[in-house]
């Protein structure tokens, strides 16, 4: 077994959404390191995978000595924080990966408070499922702002390996949302200490004998990774994948083959997938690595770590301390030092010879020569040890972090590499005189463009390049559709290194310009090119081929203009001979022209309808609007269309479909005019905005059902919102979900009958009867006691024989009190199902011999209670009180020590 020094964890607990399951919550791990520097915070987010949790003690002992301050956060429904034995089934449930945004913002929330430091970097750590994640919440995640690097631990991007029997049952799991107890198969036993691994894990959190796999959690990640390969994932900051080198489907028998590779994910579609995520990946293939790399046999994982610990080097801010630039540098100013530099790689990944610093004391950016024997590119190009970067490519950089500048270096590696440095003592004379640096100052230098001349990092100078004064290329200028013809000699690279579509560095009447090269040849070739008549011809081409809707019959005829709405429209390409490009474009508009296809005509309508479940309208619309007659009435006879608002959508697109929205999500504070949505039965917000919450009225959303707000527990709703709900002004409204509720002006309530479902993330139990009084048909009640008082007990003349079935009384932080829950349950006397989570510091045989003589129609009770009496004055049988009344019989002690113990329901 593998020997793991102990760590210890300070320990958050997040009170999250509840779901269609019940109440949730994320447990959140921290430990500090030691080597922390004063003025530069560092800090990495564990995220785990699939039907997993946290236990990688070695993992965090590592990025310790390397002065990261380590988090883990076990996701909902997952290890630590599966509320209650009962919740064992739903391992990792969810019905959108998007769910896990709430815990993982918690988290970098959390972590932010804890940099004490001005200059911070937060690293994302995702392994499997985990990893998966970590790229979405990267992607478009609420704070993924904050995210300056993405670590993934063979992410789940792509399919599993499986047999065709195994991905047949996957298939009927997402499409039905079904559940299935399935063999866990040899990974889990490949990595316990109990059977063929050295690791020692919970196996109640991650059984390896049989899982239960939820259709609807994999149907979540199948949206994910549709979205994935449509490339509508996308990280901005850079990433480093690690991965095994090979993987392979395990089969019933073992092999010993499988503790050295990746039995989980297909590798080779994983690697694949990763290029489609970020324009910075890194890949690292670790041979002879499991699927989680870190749990591999020792030599592996320390290749691992090695790994990672170099690629985490050119990330991180190399001088940070005073004495970190050179103290012998001159800072006599005589004259203005300022050089435009620009580098000309030949090919991407091509290193330039620098490493950029950042000196936090005085808060600038600086370079450093890699030192070479020969000169590198950066040398040749008049850049010079300690320089200050003023600008990076055009954009000011003064004020970046030093994330910012490796992304834009990064994200910019195939163009010309464009940089504005200065001396040293010019930079302190302009910012002791408070002067601004300005690309137009007519002190700076433009040093004339170097470019490489092989593929080495370290590029010398060439004996000589073959110029041909006989060659010409075609260039469309930056930031313009004018296109020039110019000679081989003025471009800035060589010419057995530049190709088609490669932007360089070109001299254009003594300065220096980019452009983009479309063709190689002859002036006569390149001439043709500059006329506007073929560039508007090709926009035309385009224009004309992205309204087209060809459709065909079975046996090959053309369909008829009485059964397609599309007119084809004539094309003629001229000078077709003179590019590559244009005879491309026309044989594909030919090839379109001639195929035969199935016609959607052909499907449906109730396919198209389980289509439409699962795609937002907006691009629903994008995809079949205005298409034919056939899918515009199937569109609009459609009521039950899904929208998410956000930053995204299209406002004149939005006209179209907004009679058609049944539910609408708000992500953005950006305005949104509820009275466009005539037929809106379900709204969910997700930003605090007064001018949405002021159009929340009757008369504006006559038929909402369904109301929630993912605010978090803090929001209280306005007290004017709070009135119409429970009085029945949304005489439709069915279900509603709060953060808190203002209840001043519960004796003016009337009452809301058609109220069925009611949620809330802090109340009072005072509170409780306001909301019994106004719901008189209320079926299900759901609270967290966020803080009791214990004098602040229930005082109602509300009705004792409510009709409520279904009752949630949750608290993690204050103790619900035997009295305090006896008073709540005196107004509920029909509960059939009771769910309790809280402290408590009296025996629970004493509350379950109460609630059998306060419910008599109970049949089910869950808890998740921390009994917080001592060994010696609690009773140790359980028997005692499984025999009180059936319900009970599923109550077991999960944890115990002298002074408490957790009983929960399995």
């Amino acid at each position: 077994m593998a020997q793991v020094p102990a760590v210890e964890y300070e320990t958050t607990i997040f009170t999250l959404q509840p779901d269609n399951i019940g109440p949730n919550k994320a447990t959140l791990l921290h430990a500090r390191t030691k080597n922390n520097n004063s003025n530069f915070y560092k800090a990495i987010l564990y995220i785990h995978g699939f039907i997993d949790y946290y236990f990688h003690d070695h993992v965090c002992m590592r990025f310790l000595e390397k002065g990261y301050d380590f988090y883990a956060l076990d996701l909902r429904k997952c290890g630590r924080s599966i509320i209650s034995p009962e919740h064992d089934q739903y391992k990792h449930y969810c019905n959108d990966l998007r769910e896990y945004d709430e815990e993982i913002t918690l988290a970098i929330e959390h972590i932010t408070k804890e940099a004490t430091t001005q200059h911070r970097k937060i690293l994302l750590f995702g392994h499997s499922t985990g990893g998966l994640i970590a790229t979405l919440y990267a992607s478009s995640g609420s704070r993924n702002a904050d995210i300056d690097a993405v670590i993934l631990n063979s992410p789940y991007l792509s399919i599993v390996e499986s047999t065709a029997i195994e991905s047949a049952l996957l298939t009927v799991l997402r499409k039905l949302k079904i559940s299935q107890d399935v063999d866990a198969g040899w990974y889990g036993r490949s990595i316990h200490v109990s059977d063929r691994g050295e690791w020692n894990f919970d196996l109640n959190k991650i059984p390896i004998d049989t899982v239960r796999l939820h259709g609807s959690f994999f149907s979540a990640v199948h949206r994910v990774h549709q979205d994935l390969i449509k490339g509508r994932i996308k990280m901005k900051c850079p990433v480093l994948l690690m991965c095994s080198n090979r993987s392979m489907h395990a089969e019933k028998q073992w092999c010993d083959e499988y503790g050295e590779t990746d039995i989980v994910v297909n590798v080779k579609a994983m690697r694949c997938a990763a290029t489609m995520i970020s324009s910075q990946v890194t890949i690292y293939e670790i041979e002879n690595a499991k699927h989680d790399i870190f749990l591999s046999k020792q030599s592996v994982r320390e290749k691992a770590f090695g790994l990672m610990f170099r690629w985490l080097r050119y990330l991180e801010e190399d001088c940070i301390g005073d004495g970190a630039v050179d103290e012998s540098i001159d800072l006599t100013y005589t004259n203005d030092d300022i050089r435009l530099c620009t580098i000309q790689r030949t090919i991407p990944q091509q290193k330039i010879g620098v490493c950029y610093h950042y000196f936090v004391p005085q808060q600038f950016h600086y370079i450093k020569l890699a030192e070479a024997s020969s000169p590198s590119l950066a040398r040749r190009a008049g850049l010079k040890s300690f320089d200050r970067i003023i600008f990076l490519n055009g954009v000011n950089i003064e004020n970046a972090t030093s994330a910012d500048i490796l992304f834009r270096f990064d994200t910019a590696r195939h163009l010309p590499v464009q940089i504005l440095v200065c001396s040293p003592a010019t930079y302190e004379h302009y910012k002791t005189n408070q002067k601004q640096f300005r690309l137009d100052l007519p002190s700076i230098q433009h040093v004339k463009p170097v470019f490489a001349t092989s593929t080495s990092d370290f590029d010398t100078d060439a004996p000589s390049v073959s110029i041909d004064n006989e060659s010409f290329y075609a260039v469309r200028w930056e930031n313009s559709n004018i296109v020039s013809t110019v000679s081989q000699s003025v471009v800035f690279k060589s010419p057995q290194y530049t190709h088609l579509n490669d932007i360089c560095c070109i001299e254009t009447a003594g300065q220096y310009k980019n452009g983009q090269i479309i063709l190689k040849g002859s002036r006569h070739d390149c001439e043709k090119l500059k006329t506007p008549y073929f560039a508007s011809k090709i926009g035309n081409v385009f224009g004309t081929f992205s309204k087209f809707f060809i459709r065909k019959t079975p046996n090959g005829s053309d369909v008829t203009n009485a059964q397609s709405d599309t007119i084809q429209t004539d094309l003629t390409i001229q000078h077709t001979h003179d590019n590559n490009t244009s005879r491309h474009h026309a044989n594909a508009l030919q090839h379109i022209q001639d195929r035969t296809c199935t016609t959607l005509e052909e499907l449906p309508i109730e396919l198209f309808y389980y289509i439409f479940t699962f795609i937002d309208i907006q691009h629903l619309y994008k995809a079949f609007g205005e298409l034919n007659s056939r899918l515009n009435h199937i569109l609009q006879s459609y009521k039950n269309f899904s929208l998410i608002f956000d930053n995204k959508v299209d406002p004149l697109l939005m006209n179209l479909y907004a009679p058609y929205v049944a539910r609408l999500i708000i992500r953005t504070s950006i305005h949104c005019d509820f009275k466009q949505f005539s037929n809106l039965h379900e709204l969910v917000l997700c930003i605090e905005n007064s001018q949405q919450f002021a159009q929340i009225q009757p008369n504006v959303i006559p038929n909402l059902t369904r109301l929630s707000f993912l605010l978090g527990s803090a929001f209280t709703l306005p007290q004017e919102l709070t009135w119409d709900i429970f009085s029945n002004q949304f005489p439709s409204l069915r279900h509603v979900s709060f953060g808190c509720i203002n209840v001043s002006l519960r004796d003016s309530w009337t009452t809301s009958p058609s109220l069925q479902f009611v949620s809330i993330l802090s109340c009072k139990p005072m509170c409780i009867p306001a909301i019994l009084t106004a719901c008189p048909n209320l079926q299900h009640l759901q609270v967290n006691i966020l803080y009791n008082d214990h004098n602040d007990l229930i005082t109602s003349s509300s009705p004792l024989n409510h009709p409520l079935r279904r009752l949630t009384l949750w608290s993690d932080y204050a103790e619900l009190t035997f009295d305090a829950i006896d008073n709540i349950l005196s107004y509920t006397l029909n509960i059939e199902s009771f769910y309790l989570q809280t402290i408590y510091s009296t025996s629970l045989i004493d509350l379950a011999h109460s609630l059998v003589r306060r419910l008599h129609y109970l049949s089910r009770f869950d808890c998740y209670i921390t009994e917080n009496v001592t060994k010696n004055d609690r009773f140790n049988n359980l028997t005692d009180l499984h025999q009180i009344h059936p319900c009970f019989h599923r109550v077991q002690s999960i944890e115990e020590n002298d002074k408490f113990r957790v009983l929960a329901t399995k």
